[in-house]
């Protein structure tokens, strides 16, 4: 706890000293505004000195982050202290995990190498560094379930532009890539023939499962993945 306080005391003597530099990528605190953040943020005044996010035009039709723009309150693990009710989003075109601060004036990256993990409703977040044990990219994957089979979703955005009727228009494109842990491998999973290749010991009878629920991997890929993935825990449960 005492380190901790050196910290949030470290953190806002480094907002006055940016406060009198103004550099334009760092939130400055001046005067009343330190009093009113140290009231509002409490012993959480740590996991707000990130830099600012980016602020994307507003022309821009959709949007990059992952399941929703909208923060969402959930639990943050940020150097093996964890913070509960803290507000929340992934951005997958900059592979950054976004917090706003307490009055909701500024968006603030996370520094990828201080989070442990965060949890938002059911899903779980956490960043897999270079040359992890599972061969996967770098970067930030979400854990959509656990169990003894579970399913990861990497989304990744990329910003691109088309002209229609003479205007120029420009979006995000979306990317998700999903794999599935079995012998102790995540295999990335691209359709429904290969999630039932990986799952070929109950073949038919999840083409059967898959039939009578009306099971659309095309529609919506992460939904079958899970039925499918949880359907095979049943028929294999050892």
């Amino acid at each position: 706890m005492k380190l901790h306080i050196i910290y949030v005391m470290f953190f806002l003597l480094s907002l006055v000293a940016q406060a009198q530099e103004k550099p334009q990528n760092l939130t400055v605190f001046v005067n009343d505004d330190i009093e009113s953040y140290l009231s509002k943020a409490g012993n959480q005044a740590i996991i707000y000195s990130g830099k600012e996010e980016v602020k994307y035009p507003t022309h821009i039709i959709n949007h990059p982050y992952v399941d929703t723009k909208e923060y969402r309150k959930g639990n943050l693990s940020f150097d093996g202290i964890m913070y509960p009710n803290v507000r929340m989003r992934l951005n997958s075109h900059t592979g950054e995990l976004i917090v706003i601060n307490p009055d909701s004036r500024y968006n603030l990256v996370v520094p990828t190498d201080r989070v442990d993990y965060a949890t938002i409703d059911s899903l779980y977040i956490f960043y897999l560094q270079p040359d992890n044990e599972y061969n996967l990219r770098e970067g930030y994957y979400v854990r959509l379930r656990n169990g003894k089979h579970p399913v990861l979703k990497r989304q990744t955005s990329f910003l691109k532009s088309r002209t229609k009727d003479l205007e120029l228009e420009v979006s995000f494109d979306i990317q998700k890539r999903f794999y599935v842990l079995k012998d102790g491998v995540y295999t990335q999973v691209n359709s429904q023939r290969g999630i039932l290749k990986l799952f070929k010991s109950h073949k038919k009878e999840l083409k059967q499962y898959i039939k009578q629920h009306e099971i659309n991997f095309r529609e919506s890929p992460e939904k079958a993945i899970l039925a499918i993935t949880e359907q095979y825990e049943i028929l294999s449960p050892l």
